[in-house]
């Protein structure tokens, strides 16, 4: 490993080698992370951030390993950092959400989705937040909240039956009568109401 990171030292030229040492290591960790390399990803980081260079965003890889790791207070640490440093870095605020959920710190999930919705209206995934905050306003039945997150992840490019097309949570969501009835009429306006006809309820 320290080898590769010599090379990658050694291969570059001044005087932007850090900003491109920095992208090179990004680039190595979402590799790693798509051939499911979760471990290997989380050492790169930890020896590249400790021998070559630091920033936001490497913080932020940091804490998604380890929430894919099943660390998620080590993961939150990582996450926090980085949005010090980075208070507008998205996915930091996103996954520090998903983080604070599985240690059960809801409302505080709420207002970092919130800060990833405000900060990826432009990004190509931007629907995401939007989704998840739609999520916690159907578990707790804000039908206003539900519509207004649903409306906002659609004109981002969510889409029912792209993403949760016969989920168990969507189709509880699909028989509650007012969360159902908001559903219904989005899905019959935006999409194709043959989605309604095949959707399995419970």
């Amino acid at each position: 490993m320290m080898l590769m990171l010599g090379i990658l030292i050694g291969a570059l030229p001044m005087p932007d080698y850090e900003n491109a040492l920095l992208a090179e290591a990004e680039e190595r960790v979402d590799q790693l992370l798509a051939k499911g390399l979760v471990e290997e990803a989380d050492t790169f980081l930890v020896q590249f951030r400790t021998h070559v260079a630091d920033d936001a965003r490497l913080l932020y890889s940091q804490g998604l390993t380890q929430r894919l790791l099943g660390n998620a207070e080590q993961a939150k640490v990582h996450l926090e950092h980085s949005l010090q440093q980075d208070p507008s870095l998205a996915q930091a605020w996103y996954d520090l959400g998903e983080v604070q959920i599985l240690l059960g710190q809801v409302s505080e999930a709420e207002g970092s989705f919130q800060k990833a919705a405000r900060f990826s209206e432009d990004h190509p995934n931007g629907w995401a937040a939007p989704f998840r905050l739609a999520e916690l306003a159907g578990e707790r039945k804000n039908t206003a909240a539900f519509e207004g997150w649903l409306v906002e992840a659609m004109k981002r490019g969510f889409s029912f039956q792209q993403t949760v097309w016969g989920s168990e949570k969507w189709a509880n969501y699909l028989s509650d009568p007012e969360l159902g009835d908001i559903m219904r009429r989005l899905i019959t306006v935006h999409e194709n109401e043959s989605i309604l006809e095949n959707w399995d309820l419970p």
